[in-house]
C-alpha cells in the first residue's frame, strides 16, 4: 500500500468515526450497528455484514444436518428433526398431521 493511499485511509476513517451515525441494534447479536461498519440490511433492521455471515452458515449447517424420522403415516411424506413432531407409537408424525387426524376423529 502506498504510504498516501494509506494515510489517506487513515484520514477516511478518522471522519467516519466522528461522524458515526446508528442505523439500529443488530438483531443477531445485540450491539448497535453504525455507518462506519460493514452492515446489511434485512428488511426493515440492519444487521452486521459479519453476523449475517455467521447467521447463514449456521442455517446451512442445521439444513445439512436434517435426519429423517420415517414417514408420517398420516401425510405419506418424510418426518425430519428439522421439523415439529410427535411419536406415536412407533412412528413420527408431523404435528400438524397429528393435530388434523385429532381434529377428524373428533
Amino acid at each position: 500500500v502506498h504510504e498516501s493511499c494509506a494515510q489517506q485511509r487513515a484520514a477516511a476513517a478518522a471522519a467516519a468515526a466522528t461522524n458515526r451515525v446508528s442505523r439500529g441494534t443488530c438483531p443477531v447479536c445485540g450491539e448497535g450497528v453504525f455507518t462506519d461498519q460493514p452492515r446489511v440490511k434485512e428488511g426493515n433492521l440492519y444487521v452486521h455484514e459479519s453476523c449475517a455471515q455467521q447467521r447463514a452458515a449456521a442455517a446451512a449447517a442445521a439444513a445439512t444436518n436434517r435426519v429423517s424420522r420415517g414417514t408420517c403415516p398420516v401425510c405419506g411424506e418424510g418426518v425430519f428433526t428439522d421439523q415439529p413432531r410427535v411419536k406415536e407409537g412407533n412412528f413420527y408424525v408431523h404435528e400438524s398431521c397429528a393435530q388434523r387426524a385429532a381434529t377428524e376423529r373428533a
